[in-house]
């Protein structure tokens, strides 16, 4: 939360908006001509639904995991680099929107370094470049070795395969769902309430 109800607020009336435009439309068609009901539901409609989705969404808001900091992972991997034109955290470790790219070639100790990243794993999306792992790949075992070691750590629900990465998902992605949950849950309560008022 950047200020007092950050996103409650907002988001209890874009859905109560929401549904009362439903509300509206559902009344011209029901009954065209009568001005004053057509308010009144509307009206109605908005304060009940933005009560309602702001009640949801303060219960929602006290049960979201409170954010880890974020971890510098190029600084904590920088003990395992190998020397210039070996494996470096300058070259081989970059940031993305989605988390972090680690580039595993030319990496000596492959399994104390996957060690460490799973300790992060569980709140960073990693995506780690370790080849197709066929006999033409320039380190044709990479591939094979970093996953064996990844699931002796994480769960197999957690890991992507790519045709040349390993990627592995945040414990908060498998557990809540992603983002799009609870705006889909108030969209759909809208629509729920419009066909009511159609009935």
């Amino acid at each position: 939360m950047t200020s007092v109800g950050g996103e409650v607020v907002p988001g209890a009336l874009l859905g109560a908006a929401y549904g009362a435009a439903g509300a509206f439309t559902a009344s011209l068609v029901d009954e065209p001509a009568n001005l004053d009901r057509h308010l009144l539901l509307t009206g109605s409609a908005f304060v009940l639904l933005a009560l309602a989705f702001y009640v949801l969404l303060k219960r929602a808001e006290a049960t979201r995991p409170m954010p880890h900091p974020a971890v510098d992972v190029r600084g904590m991997l920088s003990k395992h680099d190998e020397g210039r034109g070996a494996w470096r955290q300058l070259s081989h470790v970059r940031q993305e929107a989605a988390g972090w790219r680690i580039d595993l070639h030319d990496l000596h100790h492959v399994e104390s370094l996957v060690d460490e990243l799973a300790v992060i794993a569980d709140r960073h999306h990693l995506r780690l470049i370790v080849g197709d792992g066929t006999a033409r790949s320039a380190d044709p075992r990479l591939r094979r070795r970093v996953e064996e070691r990844l699931r002796m750590h994480l769960e197999p629900t957690r890991l992507r395969h790519g045709r040349r990465t390993l990627s592995t998902l945040p414990t908060v992605a498998m557990q809540h769902g992603g983002n799009l949950r609870l705006p889909t849950l108030l969209m759909t309560l809208s629509i729920v309430f419009v066909g009511l008022l159609l009935m």
